[in-house]
């Protein structure tokens, strides 16, 4: 980390930001003209010009307040979030569509979202602030002055538009939206040396928070002793958010969070590198060398991935983070087809979308996703990914500990996925409310191992907390497959369970297009005990005899077991996801058909293929 010196040195060199500041690319006219003709970007502007049209033709949305106090009323935040990100998604569209066409009625549109925006009581979501009135009255700061992610980003998307298009505005409007941000996020955070909780902690809110305001601190900060104070308040909050990765850079949280917090972290250190000239580079070093790879470690081709924790499997990555760490770190990345889009946010975040629009390299969105094995041995999970002809194929599995960022109660956990579908799958989040972030947490099927392809020991679940926990006991890496073993008795409070070891044997034969995951638990009890194994999936299963068949698109699974000692039992869920919408799960409940001290369940997965044109 840099001392206060070395930043205070760089800092107050220069009395105007160079003009490739914050993107390291001058932010001109022409530069935006050039961009309107590059053949990679036409799908990005043209989505860009339609979000602009409807944001020019319907109502500005408004903020009631029976919307405001419904989180605090019964938890639920969906519907006021949704409000808030389409302003956000309206103010980004019209100052991108004023930045290519530089009209007289987008300048005025625009001026009128931001003085809307500036009206708003406060720039945090519901959701983060203190839930009750009497919380709310005893908080140090009033919920205008609240630092939050949604706060920071609203600072940091208002300060780069006045950076690209200040000259444009009316100067009421840029002297407001200074005024707004320092009463609203500077005054707060700078002001006082007492720090906000998120300030150091090792998960998204650091990164996010700090980032996002170190961005905006050098466009509206002009004295530059204070700025380098600033600066280095953010810097400090970064290196927390760096503790919560391990050296193999694995994204605890999931990938959709590996793109925001450090996302932001990216954002910020190219900010400050190209402000102070190259002089303070946070990039450059073997930490971030690790972390930057991560989506390639778990891509599983196409747009899909890994979606351990609160992750999604089919996630657009910010192209311009994608293509800017590949030059600057030297990192593979994933294969990414198109610019990412205004609509694959829903939350529509300035940051990356004004990055996708000037870092996107078209050499980066054609990368071939590559067959590879990856050991992650911090997250303790494993990966093993395969192109048969044209579909690809993977398994992982994990370890871990039951108190990680977003956690979900998944030790054990495992997935087999298929030409872009996992038919064994994570259920990845579930909808955000205020019960998914508090003492309820694994009340929910996407957070308790109810929801995973994990044991039911005796009838009892794995239980949240970091002594509930699972030990890597082995794992090997060999031509044809992993052999990854998990001693796995701490991640469940019960008491007469003496040892429940998980092993993973997976083997392929490339040759033939198939694939095998034999599955062994063993389970010695104090006393005699019922065992159940637990087998999660989006695709309905068909119970044949001493089989279950998954059937995808591309490729079927075959599950063999001992129907002697083992009784099936196919399980239909609907919950509600993410976005809100309903979700058919099946759950394949495999039961020991009699209580006993010992229990050995093996199941054996084959997996086959239909080969077709194109990685899947």
């Amino acid at each position: 980390m840099y001392t206060f010196h070395q930043i205070s040195q760089a800092i107050c060199v220069g009395d105007v930001p160079p003009t490739d500041f914050p993107y390291g690319i001058p932010v001109i006219p022409e530069q935006f003209t050039q961009l309107c003709n590059e053949p990679h970007l036409q799908d990005f502007i043209t989505d860009i010009r339609l979000e602009a049209e409807r944001a020019q033709t319907t109502d500005f949305p408004y903020l009631p307040f029976r919307l405001f106090q419904t989180f605090d009323a019964n938890g639920s935040r969906q519907e006021y979030d949704e409000l808030y990100a389409d302003r956000r998604r309206r103010l980004g569209v019209i100052a991108f569509t004023a930045l290519l066409d530089a009209t007289d009625t987008t300048i005025e549109t625009l001026e009128e979202i931001i003085w809307a925006m500036c009206d708003e009581y406060t720039w945090a979501l519901p959701a983060h602030l203190p839930i009750g009135m009497e919380a709310k009255q005893a908080h140090r700061l009033p919920p205008e002055q609240m630092g939050s992610l949604m706060a920071a980003e609203t600072a940091c998307a208002f300060a780069e538009i006045l950076r690209l298009l200040g000259d444009q505005l009316h100067p009421l409007i840029a002297y407001r939206v200074r005024q707004e941000i320092a009463r609203r996020v500077f005054a707060p955070l700078f002001n006082t040396s007492i720090h906000f909780g998120w300030e150091d902690t090792a998960m998204n809110w650091s990164a996010v928070c700090m980032g996002a305001t170190g961005i905006a601190a050098p466009i509206l900060e002009q004295n530059p002793e204070r700025l380098a104070d600033m600066i280095e308040r953010v810097v400090r909050s970064l290196e927390c958010f760096l503790e919560g990765y391990g050296n193999d850079g694995g994204c605890a949280e999931g990938i959709n969070y590996w793109a925001y917090g450090f996302g932001y972290y990216v954002y910020f250190a190219e900010a400050l590198y190209t402000y102070t000239s190259g002089q303070l580079d946070l990039l450059q070093r073997d930490k971030l060398r690790a972390i930057a790879p991560f989506p390639s470690h778990v891509s599983l081709g196409s747009g899909n991935f890994l979606d351990y924790s609160d992750g999604h499997m089919r996630v657009q990555l910010p192209t311009g983070i994608i293509s800017r760490l590949a030059p600057r770190l030297q990192v593979s990345v994933p294969k990414m087809v198109h610019v990412a889009l205004t609509r694959h946010d829903n939350r529509y975040r300035w940051s990356h979308a004004i990055r996708n629009l000037l870092w996107s390299n078209p050499q980066s969105l054609s990368q071939p996703t590559p067959p590879t094995k990856t050991y992650l041995p911090d997250l303790s999970w494993g990966i093993d990914r395969r192109s048969f002809g044209s579909t690809m194929v993977a398994f992982s599995a994990k370890g871990g500990h039951n108190d990680e960022p977003h956690k979900h109660n998944d030790l054990g956990h495992f997935i087999l996925h298929i030409g872009g579908e996992s038919l064994i799958a994570d259920l990845g989040p579930g909808l955000y409310t205020r019960d998914y972030f508090h003492n309820h947490r694994y009340s929910f099927l996407h957070t308790s191992s109810e929801g995973h392809s994990v044991p039911l020991i005796d009838g009892h679940h794995q239980q949240g907390g970091r002594q509930h926990t699972a030990e890597v006991l082995s794992y090997e890496s060999e031509p044809d497959g992993i052999v990854f073993e998990l001693e796995l008795t701490q991640a469940y409070a019960v008491a007469h369970l003496s040892q429940l070891t998980r092993r993973f044997v997976w083997r392929v034969d490339e040759q033939q297009h198939q694939a095998q995951l034999t599955l062994t638990n063993t389970c010695l009890f104090q006393i005699p005990a019922t065992f159940d194994e637990v087998f999660i999936s989006f695709h309905s299963p068909t119970l044949d005899d001493e089989r279950i068949i998954w059937q995808g698109k591309h490729g079927t699974i075959i599950m063999a077991y001992d129907h002697t000692t083992c009784k099936a039992l196919v399980e239909p869920i609907t919950a509600t996801v993410f976005d809100g919408s309903e979700q058919f799960i099946y759950r394949v409940r495999l039961s020991a058909q009699s209580r006993q001290v010992q229990h050995r369940c093996q199941c054996s997965f084959h997996i086959s293929t239909i080969v077709t044109e194109g990685i899947k």
